[in-house]
């Protein structure tokens, strides 16, 4: 009988297959739910959706590794899919990412993100990023690497030098960083195909290329950046920027009408949305209970 495959050795197998990973984000249950019904093998679970939905913040490092851990551990309960997650920095030096991965790991993540940046940490694709010295992210590698010694569970290591350093830089970071124990190098902010090509050639590790919309990457199709050597094409940002978008269309359209009766294309109705969160379940046990319920009164 052949044993079945964790999920991080799915995400493992999946990250090193010829065929690219498109890997979509998601910033809370539903959202991740929705990347499951539509047939995505492995979700991302991003800082930045997380902040701006729950708390109204740009992504500019301000949130906490329990505001993270909180959300985090309801997206894994909800899929069966594996969840990648977003650690940001590690919420500050070896220490604090020793204890932010076994937080991750406890809260049913397959594996995570850990970047090369400064604190407080800001969006790839924003002004004004600042890169802590190789040996620091190093050292934030070994405890990660410590941390998920006996468990099941990747290491992406991100390095933003592309917007600070320069390309040469970033490949030299990925190499390092993958030589200490991160299975995937996420290198952020490359600004042409030139870029990314070099990048994927320089780098002796599977390559994650983000695309961010209106961000500092080309838009490219996922058999493009296959083509060009990446073995994941990531899409943190869609799962806000397109609920974002929807809402302010269909509330400027309310506001204008008083009615959504002429604009139920907008929207998913109340009946397949409760389905979609399994309602009917929750209907048989409802029957199921009050029918025990009853067989008491009837007894008298």
């Amino acid at each position: 009988m052949t044993k079945e495959m964790t999920k991080a050795q799915t995400l493992k197998k999946l990250i090193e297959s010829d065929e690219i990973l498109i890997l979509p984000g998601c910033h809370d249950v539903l959202t991740a739910k929705i990347a499951e019904e539509e047939g995505f093998k492995v979700v991302f679970f991003n800082d930045c959706g997380l902040a701006a939905y729950s708390f109204g913040i740009p992504d500019i490092g301000l949130l906490t590794l329990t505001e993270m851990v909180e959300m985090l551990r309801r997206v894994t309960r909800a899929v069966k899919i594996p969840v990648m997650a977003d650690g940001a920095n590690g919420f500050g030096g070896p220490l604090n990412v020793y204890r932010t991965v076994e937080e991750y790991i406890h809260a049913g993540a397959v594996s995570i993100n850990l970047d090369d940046q400064d604190f407080p940490k800001r969006c790839g694709h924003m002004a004004g990023k600042r890169i802590i010295p190789v040996g620091a992210m190093i050292a934030k590698l070994e405890a990660a690497v410590d941390a998920s010694r006996g468990h099941d569970f990747l290491i992406v290591a991100r390095t933003d030098a592309m917007g600070v350093a320069g390309v040469n830089e970033a490949i030299r970071r990925g190499n390092l960083y993958a030589k200490r124990g991160a299975s995937l190098i996420f290198v952020d902010a490359p600004t042409t195909t030139d870029e990314i090509k070099a990048l994927v050639k320089g780098i002796k590790a599977p390559v994650l290329i983000n695309q961010v919309e209106g961000g500092k990457t080309p838009l490219l199709r996922a058999e493009e950046l296959q083509k060009l050597g990446a073995a994941v094409a990531q899409y943190c940002t869609p799962s806000f920027f397109v609920l974002a978008k929807a809402l302010k269309d269909f509330y400027r359209v309310l506001k204008q009408k008083g009615t959504s009766r002429e604009d139920l294309s907008m929207m998913e109705t109340f009946p397949p949305f409760n389905s979609r969160l399994g309602m009917s379940k929750f209907i048989e046990l409802d029957d199921k209970y009050l029918s025990i319920e009853k067989q008491f009164e009837d007894k008298g």
